[in-house]
Formats: C-alpha cells, structure tokens, sequence
C-alpha cells in the first residue's frame, strides 16, 4: 500500500469517526428520545391545620374558638397561632377567618413539593 493510500484511509477515517462524534453530541440517546421527560408540577397535601394571625389586641383564643378551632401552638416572634380545625372544613374557616375584621390573616398550613407530574408527594 502507499503512503499517499494509508494517508488517504487515515484522513477518511478520521473525518468519519469526527461526523459520528458531532450527530452523537446533537442526537439524545434512543432511551431519552423515545421517553418523555415529565414536566415539574405542584402537589399540595391538605391539612386540617391552619395558620391565623389575629389583629394586635385582639385575643387569638377567643377568635378560634368562635371558628371551631383548637390552637395547637403560636410560632414565636411572628405571633401566629397553629391552628387545628374539624375535618374538611379548613377552606370555610379560612375564607370565614379572612373576612373577620379580628383576623390579619388565615391561610393553610401545608407542605408543597416539587414533583413529577403526575406523581403525588402525600
């Protein structure tokens, strides 16, 4: 064989294994092409627990008592009360809370992960 043919072969060679390496750096691998990937989503898992911040001066336990509630304990240096409430009625008590000129605020305790869709984190 010449050397101008091996030379030729060399530079075939190499340009081709070069080619295959840029389509394999564009291309997905046949596994990740063929699968969708799941877009991120919110699970929310409900609770019967509520956080309620009442007005300065006004006495927190009264307020939640008149709601249904029990406060199971108050965050310190924000002065917010954990509150439990009867069962599958948190969204009445809160929307009922918020319209109480007593209530600064009152709005679910809940934990919110970050999930596969379709997926549930409760």
């Amino acid at each position: 064989m010449s050397r101008i043919t091996l030379a030729l072969l060399l530079l075939i060679f190499a340009v081709s294994g070069l080619a295959m390496t840029a389509r394999a750096q564009q291309d997905p691998p046949p596994e990740e092409a063929s699968q969708p990937q799941p877009e991120p989503s919110m699970t929310v898992c409900q609770s019967d627990r509520i956080l309620v911040k009442v007005q300065d001066g006004v006495d927190a336990a009264t307020v939640v008592a008149r709601y249904g509630g029990t406060i199971l304990h108050t965050i310190p240096g924000i002065n917010v009360q954990v509150v439990n409430v009867p069962h599958a009625q948190g969204q009445q008590i809160i929307d009922a809370m918020n319209a109480d000129p007593e209530v600064q605020y009152a709005e679910a305790d809940q934990i919110v992960h970050a999930t596969a869709q379709g997926a549930s984190g409760c």
